[in-house]
């Protein structure tokens, strides 16, 4: 229902302190020698779970990568702090009704391939079409 390059516009527009990129890191299948490999980076999705002609309810995933666990944990918890409770956002042809973290506190899930740690927030995401 929400069109993912306006999110992504919006997420860009919000001030966090790291890039987004939809769905996978950049070179996150490329590990090899000479890539580049690029530290701090927020990849997102959104999934939905529930869905009716008058309203959605989906799961905006973060996932965020740094060479250091705290930076991962910073950054969640910024993220956590723009989105709780938010209602009232219009991305292009939906309005989200409200934005609500899943957690106050970010998840650690590991480290990728060259040793950055991973760490996921979770939005719960109700949304209404416009039109």
């Amino acid at each position: 229902m929400v069109d993912l390059d306006l999110l992504q516009d919006y997420l860009d527009g919000l001030g966090i302190s790291m890039p987004f990129y939809q769905f996978l890191f950049p070179d996150e299948n490329q590990y090899s020698d000479g890539v580049e490999d690029i530290k701090e980076a927020i990849a997102f999705s959104l999934k939905s779970q529930d869905s009716n002609p008058v309203v959605s309810k989906s799961n905006l995933r973060f996932l965020i990568r740094a060479d250091h666990p705290q930076r991962c944990k910073e950054v969640g918890v910024e993220i956590i702090e723009k989105f709780n409770m938010v209602t009232d956002v219009v991305i292009g042809n939906s309005q989200i009704v409200l934005f609500k973290p899943f957690s106050l506190i970010p998840e650690p899930i590991g480290v990728d391939n060259n040793d950055n740690h991973i760490f996921q927030v979770d939005i719960i995401t109700v949304v209404s079409p416009l039109n």
